[in-house]
This record gives structure tokens, C-alpha cells and sequence, in this order.
């Protein structure tokens, strides 16, 4: 986690790092069910969850980690905020992992909470868009190239907030 946010922050100046979300437990098994019969549930090739919720917690901790060291990292706690919601009675996924509609639409509004949250403008990118890496123009330009040429182009208001 320490490494992937190390790497984003070099190149980001705001960085908002998710945790998985809870899984619906109940909707998964039945989705298991449903989807490759009872003998699947509880077998020796059913998808077991990995314990999200002390990853969430180790993800958090990375987080604050950066933030004491003055970056401007953030974390969206996507666990803690799903877990709250379907103990609500939400149903925010189709199967207990994957989200539906809903859960689509609760990871925006959570999403936008935190951006709207932000002292800067999030609108502007940071990072070259896939379609400017992918230019058949840009065939012979490194990666590193296209990141500095990105950053050469950037309006000077969204470099010195």
C-alpha cells in the first residue's frame, strides 16, 4: 500500500485512496447458490473473502501516514461507509460483491463528498488521459515522456495552488 501511494503521490498532487467495500455476505452465498448449486457453497472452490475489513483498516493507517508527512493524501473508507449503509437495509450489490446500480451510485456520492472536501479543483487531471498515452502520434514518445509533456501543458494555476 506504502508503495502504490508513494508512487501516486510523485505524480498526483492529491490522491484519494479507496478501501474495498464490505461484502454482503448473505447475497453472496446466495448468489453462489444460485449461480453453481449447493455444493459450491462452503467448498473447496468457493471464493473466499479476504479479511477486507483489517485491509481497510491497514489502508487508512497508510493514509494518515502520508498525511502526517504533509501530502495530500485521502482516504475514502469505503468499508466502514458500506457496511453503515447495508446495515441501513441498502442493497448496494447484485451478487454480496459486485455493486448494482445502487452501489454505483453510493461509491459517486461518497466519492464526491470527498473531492468536494478538497481546497483544490479535482475537474482538472493530473495524469494524461488513456487517449492522449495511446496516440498513434506519441507511438515513439516513452511513458515518462507523455507524463512530462502532460505536465508541460497544464494550466500554471492547477501547479501552484
Amino acid at each position: 500500500m506504502r508503495t502504490i501511494i508513494a508512487r501516486a503521490v510523485e505524480t498526483s498532487e492529491i490522491v484519494v485512496a479507496m478501501t474495498p467495500p464490505a461484502v454482503d455476505e448473505r447475497r453472496r452465498v446466495e448468489a453462489q447458490r444460485e449461480r453453481w448449486g449447493e455444493d459450491w457453497v462452503g467448498g473447496p472452490f468457493e471464493d473466499h473473502r479476504p479479511d477486507v475489513e483489517a485491509y481497510g483498516k491497514a489502508l487508512v493507517d497508510v493514509v494518515r501516514e502520508f498525511q502526517e508527512r504533509r501530502h495530500r493524501v485521502y482516504a475514502l473508507d469505503l468499508y466502514a461507509e458500506t457496511r453503515a449503509a447495508m446495515e441501513r437495509g441498502a442493497v448496494l450489490f447484485e451478487d454480496g460483491v459486485h455493486f448494482g446500480e445502487d452501489g454505483q451510485r453510493f461509491v459517486t456520492e461518497k466519492l464526491f463528498q470527498v473531492l468536494d472536501s478538497l481546497d483544490a479543483d479535482p475537474s482538472v487531471p493530473d495524469f494524461p488521459y488513456g487517449h492522449e498515452i495511446r496516440n498513434p502520434e506519441r507511438a515513439a514518445m516513452s511513458a515518462e515522456e507523455v507524463f512530462d509533456d502532460h505536465e508541460a501543458r497544464r494550466p500554471k494555476e492547477v501547479l501552484e495552488p
